[in-house]
């Protein structure tokens, strides 16, 4: 929504040009929106949880590739154990 203002404003200032020729006076006076602080951090909040939970599954496909290689090499039942104790341990 923000980014359509913006657009809506440099749409109005370039015309219908084929090339678009934004000024820097028409740049300096561009309007640009503020989300509420409360707004700005939910997003900040949501961003950082999205990396850790990024982090965190980066973390499980490791411990599952090596499970599967366990299970290939060895047994299902060793496998398995190897599981328990790398969920465990975190």
């Amino acid at each position: 929504m923000c980014n359509q203002s913006v657009q809506k404003q440099i749409e109005r200032d370039v015309g219908s040009s084929v090339i678009n020729h934004w000024l820097v006076d028409q740049v300096k006076n561009t309007l640009i929106p503020v989300l509420s602080l409360s707004t700005q951090n939910k997003i900040s909040e949501k961003v950082s949880e999205s990396f850790g939970n990024r982090e965190k599954s980066k973390k499980l496909l490791s411990v599952a590739k090596s499970a599967v290689e366990v299970a290939i090499e060895e047994s299902e039942e060793k496998a398995i154990k190897f599981l328990d104790s790398s969920l465990c341990s975190e």
